[in-house]
């Protein structure tokens, strides 16, 4: 067993001085399997750190709602780096800064979450943030001090009287469950909080500057052409453009392959149950798990359909690896850096698909201009709507075939 230990504070803008909360994410690898454990931790005066009972809201219940098995991702981006700020805000920014938590009030919340918006907290100064990620900052935070307030440590509750049950706008849902084995239809009811509704009027304000690239839809010629290109230019990507287009794996996922997730047929006349085991993160080089992350841990299903494009694209791999000396790696690992032979990192993938799509976008440029109707749609969307050919367009992709398949 080793550990690691990354700390995640890419959030804040260089410059900013350490706050006295931090977050980092203690990695434990145990029989080959990493486990990610959520820590918030606070600078004493001395310069140590310790270990907050604000830890424990990584592993709690919410509504019922328990965030313990979210992918590691999830923790950090939708709960702790707004948590950590809101920490540092109350407890050293603000004028009114409190000195213990049981002073908090709604008042110093929505104070926060609008300063956050314009970004004004740590420090910082500059432009509105989004509107969407303004209300995932307002929802993470009033779920934290929800926890707090409801939540016991040692047998009893923080006491925090400032804050009561009418200062959280909880909403409800029925959500259909599965029920393939039976004739009626079941539902369960889900509660969440909201952000709270006069900060959801602030942030109707917020200016959209820190927007996603726009990932266009795309067709199967243009996924061929990906692919095409891939094959021509950078061979190792042929197999990760067809796992994105044909499997619906993000960019973690890909870089998280290994020789062991696949579940392929050795007789192509028997398909059932071929999957990709996304169950767990695995130690994928010696440096642990630093090539990326899965988002949603699961198992895969291979459709029919896409099974001779997944196989023979896997077959070609194997080769194009064992032809560089790359079929025995130590994990099974299936993407490298052409430079080093280390494991790819998605940095690097989203990099090198770029290149990809790139070479794509002039070859769909100069058909268009041959008249060729494929490529006239494809690249209209493009060039009009300033959408670009992203990984995650191949998910798109994915999705728009799979309802053909069951249309």
């Amino acid at each position: 067993m080793c550990n690691k230990v990354l700390k995640f504070d890419d959030y804040k803008p260089k410059g900013v001085v350490q706050e006295k909360f931090f977050l980092e994410v203690t990695q434990v690898i145990v029989n080959g399997e990493v486990i990610d454990f959520v820590y918030i931790f606070q600078t004493q005066p001395d310069g140590f750190s310790k270990i907050t009972m604000y830890s424990k809201y990584f592993t709690s219940r919410v509504l019922g709602k328990s965030i313990m098995n979210n992918a590691t991702n999830t923790k950090v981006n939708a709960h702790g780096k707004f948590i950590i700020s809101f920490l540092n805000y109350i407890f050293y920014e603000s004028k009114r800064k409190i000195n213990r938590i049981q002073e908090l009030d709604r008042d110093l919340i929505i104070e926060f979450l609008n300063r956050y918006a314009r970004v004004q907290t740590s420090n910082q100064k500059g432009k509105w943030i989004n509107k969407e990620s303004s209300i995932k900052a307002g929802k993470a935070i009033m779920r934290f001090v929800y926890w707090l307030k409801y939540s016991r440590f040692n047998g009893v509750t923080l006491g925090l009287n400032k804050i009561t049950k009418s200062d959280f706008d909880i909403s409800t849902k029925n959500v259909k469950v599965d029920t393939r084995n039976s004739t009626t239809e079941s539902y369960r009811t889900f509660q969440n909080i909201e952000c709270p509704p006069d900060f959801q009027k602030t942030s109707k304000q917020s200016e959209n500057n820190n927007e996603r690239e726009k990932a266009v839809d795309i067709s199967l010629y243009t996924v061929k052409l990906l692919i095409d290109a891939s094959r021509k230019y950078d061979k190792q990507l042929t197999l990760a453009i067809v796992l994105g287009a044909f499997a619906g794996l993000r960019q973690g996922d890909v870089v998280q392959m290994n020789k062991h997730r696949l579940s392929l047929p050795i007789d192509m006349d028997i398909t059932n149950g071929c999957t990709i085991d996304l169950m767990n993160e695995v130690q994928i080089s010696e440096n642990t798990n630093d090539s990326g992350r899965i988002k949603t841990h699961r198992k895969q299903p291979i459709y029919e359909a896409f099974l001779p494009t997944i196989s023979n694209a896997y077959n070609e791999h194997l080769e194009f690896l064992k032809s560089r000396g790359l079929d025995k790696h130590k994990y099974g690992a299936l993407f490298f850096n052409d430079r080093d032979n280390n494991v790819m990192k998605q940095k690097s993938l989203n990099r090198r698909f770029k290149s990809i799509a790139d070479k794509v976008i002039d070859i769909l440029r100069k058909e268009a201009l041959k008249k060729n109707e494929y490529a006239i749609k494809d690249y209209n969307i493009i060039s009009e709507a300033e959408y670009k050919i992203t990984f995650h367009s191949l998910r798109y992709y994915y999705t728009h075939a799979l309802e053909k398949l069951e249309s």
